[in-house]
């Protein structure tokens, strides 16, 4: 079986999922039957594969001339390597690829599996935006064969916006356990509970929310680590905020390793994969109700759900955590963590989609 996979851009959790994918996947079916499509400025994120399955096209950025460029690349890759399973990664892949083929027979094309790693029309936008992210979903739904959806939530949404339930499957996003002790990043202060948060500072994130609710919460032994790009400096972090600024993937489980809890104020969230990164660790989750973050997120199992962008919430919870509670939702976490959300588990489901969808292809064309 040979098997391509194309991105236009993967920074976070889809670089991460896709070089797992990848690396176990070379080494099931060999290196010369794997291929990825992406960026050469993201070509760091996939250090850790084979680097004789990277095809780079010029750059990620999302801009028209960029769009083109990557969009004749990535057909020129599949017309040469003529993959089984066309395997499309995140929105605007997803459109840039599969228009290709909306007036092609199945049989002339590789067999499409897509994910869009988070549905763009369930994002905070307009409602005509919504409208045209749907009807675009629906209509390039034809040219795919399978759409594999990354929770719950995110199936239930593409069935209710009226993409072929045949067609969807649902596989959650998963990670390795660790195979030793992680030392605790330093700059934490024992004397006080302290919380982290991951990620960049974009609107879906919430981090406005977590500040203000640590602004509640500064005459309180509570201290807030965040760790990723601030992009946006309008909202000054509060006294009882410390910014480490953008750490490499690696270096996220020091800072895990050194917090008690960690917070996810998110507004809207496919999946969640900071949630089972620290359920990995033993680490209980904060977490908003937003979309998929209660299948992860189970209040007495791995940690404490507040109603999504309530600040007053949030600050209530954040003022009733203490750590031996915490401790006990780590260890509690970590085995759900362990029977749902392990690399081994994603790899196996999406091998298997694989196969049968080989098959079937095969039994048509008998």
């Amino acid at each position: 079986m040979k098997i391509l996979h194309v991105a236009q851009k993967t920074k976070g959790g889809v670089a991460t999922h896709m070089a797992q994918l990848v690396a176990a996947q070379a080494a099931e079916h060999g290196a010369s039957n794997v291929v990825i499509v992406v960026g050469d400025d993201e070509k760091h994120f996939f250090d850790t594969i084979p680097q004789s399955t990277l095809r780079l096209f010029g750059s990620s950025a999302r801009r028209p001339g960029a769009f083109a460029s990557m969009a004749r690349f990535a057909h020129r890759v599949i017309a040469a390597e003529r993959p089984d399973i066309l395997h499309i990664h995140s929105t605007f892949a997803g459109v840039l690829i599969r228009a290709r083929y909306l007036f092609t027979r199945a049989e002339q094309r590789p067999a499409i599996v897509y994910c869009a790693h988070g549905w763009a029309f369930n994002m905070q936008i307009p409602a005509w935006q919504k409208r045209i992210y749907i009807a675009i979903e629906r209509l390039l739904a034809r040219a795919t064969d399978r759409i594999l959806c990354i929770s719950r939530f995110e199936q239930d949404s593409a069935i209710a916006v009226g993409l072929p339930p045949a067609k969807l499957e649902m596989v959650y996003n998963g990670l390795p356990p660790l195979d030793r002790d992680i030392a605790p990043a330093a700059g934490f202060d024992p004397a006080t509970l302290n919380l982290l948060f991951i990620g960049r500072t974009t609107p879906q994130k919430g981090l406005p929310d977590l500040f203000a609710a640590m602004a509640l919460l500064r005459e309180r032994p509570i201290h807030l680590h965040t760790v990723g790009d601030r992009m946006d400096e309008a909202q000054p972090a509060p006294a009882n905020v410390t910014e480490h600024g953008w750490k490499p993937r690696e270096v996220l489980r020091d800072y895990i390793a050194a917090a008690d809890a960690i917070v996810m104020p998110s507004r809207w969230e496919g999946f969640g994969l900071v949630a089972i990164e620290a359920m990995r660790q033993a680490r209980p989750v904060v977490a908003s109700d937003a979309d998929a973050l209660p299948e992860i997120v189970r209040p007495g199992i791995s940690g404490y759900l507040y109603p999504r962008g309530d600040v007053p919430a949030l600050a209530e919870v954040l003022a009733g955590l203490d750590r031996d509670t915490l401790r006990a939702l780590g260890r509690s976490g970590r085995d759900l963590f362990l029977e749902m959300f392990t690399e081994d588990r994603m790899i196996a489901k999406v091998g298997y989609l694989y196969r049968r969808l080989a098959g079937d292809r095969a039994s048509e064309h008998r």
